[in-house]
């Protein structure tokens, strides 16, 4: 049997476990409703300085890097508060 100390550290566990797994889900329909948001603007995205894709491929790297950004910054914040 557990005491009561030992229940609530394992449910904080596991909560806190719930809400990385709703974050990382937020952070993909993020990514994807950015994509679908900026998609015919698609053509005119060039990331030629820093990489060699531009069209679809540079959106679709510029969607993931700022949904991981984001995710990290939520992912910092919920630790900090």
């Amino acid at each position: 049997m557990y005491s009561a100390e030992t229940l609530f550290s394992l449910e904080a566990t596991t909560v806190q476990r719930t809400n990385d797994g709703l974050l990382f889900i937020g952070g993909l329909l993020f990514g994807c409703g950015l994509f679908s948001l900026l998609l015919p603007t698609a053509q005119s995205i060039d990331l030629r300085p820093r990489l060699n894709v531009r069209g679809v491929p540079a959106l679709a790297v510029l969607c993931a890097v700022l949904s991981m950004a984001a995710i990290f910054l939520f992912l910092v914040l919920g630790r900090l508060f």
